[in-house]
């Protein structure tokens, strides 16, 4: 799961729980559980609930974890236990893998940096260019045009420019400022579909019902993904399943 999705939904639980956002180094360790598979997503609202006692004195738990949550992850607790942050873990390092699972060799996507450092030391034609097509596929969001592509490696083998340089030249090219405006708009449309289906749950499902992670992600790809999202569609299912989750008291009163 791509992590800029995780540490949204893990603000969206502080904000649930203690009406506040969670301290960056807790969040940063939460998300490397869920990395490492030591959390999910389905126990992560039991285990940010958990953290009450742990947290410092001005975060005050609000709510409580709504009862149709306790009830789905009652056997996985069983299976795998809520970690605490104060215990020891080995955990695996992904920040070089992307989105589609495309594992970076000098690119890493949670610092948005690249390990010039690493390319330096086996400096030879393979290197440089696997390096200049990671430039371009992290800057551009595909490979750069033949000719650019070998400019570059042609650049760094004869020393005209550095490693650094050649980022930059990447960094702040045309076709890199456009791709970055194109993020820039999906990410801010993203965020606003998500406030929408958020706000769809709460009214059809309760205030206290937490959307879940996996139903947030289908609408607001639905939303982003079309040019005229149907958004009577996307409301008339929410509240579809909003009315399949009442559950009708089977023993009637005074019989």
């Amino acid at each position: 799961m791509d992590k800029n999705k995780i540490v949204t939904y893990i603000q969206q639980l502080f904000q649930y729980y203690y009406t506040k956002e969670g301290p960056p180094t807790m969040v940063d360790t939460i998300v490397m559980f869920i990395e490492s598979n030591q959390l999910n997503v389905d126990t992560l609202p039991l285990y940010i609930e958990s953290l009450s006692n742990t947290l410092p004195i001005e975060y005050k738990l609000i709510n409580k974890t709504p009862d149709h949550i306790k009830n789905k992850v009652q056997q996985q607790q069983q299976q795998q236990p809520i970690y605490s942050i104060s215990e020891s873990t080995n955990l695996n390092n992904t920040s070089n893998i992307n989105k589609g699972g495309t594992i970076y060799k000098y690119y890493n996507k949670d610092t948005n940096t690249f390990n010039k450092e690493l390319v330096k030391q086996n400096l030879n034609i393979n290197t440089i260019k696997e390096y200049v097509d990671e430039l371009y596929i992290c800057y551009t969001g595909k490979l750069g045009d033949p000719a650019s592509s070998q400019y570059l490696i042609k650049s760094l083998l004869d020393n005209s420019f550095t490693v650094h340089q050649a980022e930059l030249h990447v960094k702040f090219s045309k076709e890199a400022k456009v791709y970055l405006g194109q993020v820039q708009i999906k990410e801010n449309k993203r965020k606003k579909a998500e406030e929408y289906i958020y706000e769809l749950y709460k009214v059809y499902f309760g205030k206290e019902y937490l959307c879940p992670l996996d139903d947030l992600h289908y609408y607001t790809n639905l939303i982003i993904e079309s040019t005229s999202p149907n958004y009577q569609a996307i409301e008339d299912e929410i509240k579809e399943k909003a009315i399949l989750n009442v559950v009708i008291p089977t023993k009637k009163p005074f019989k």
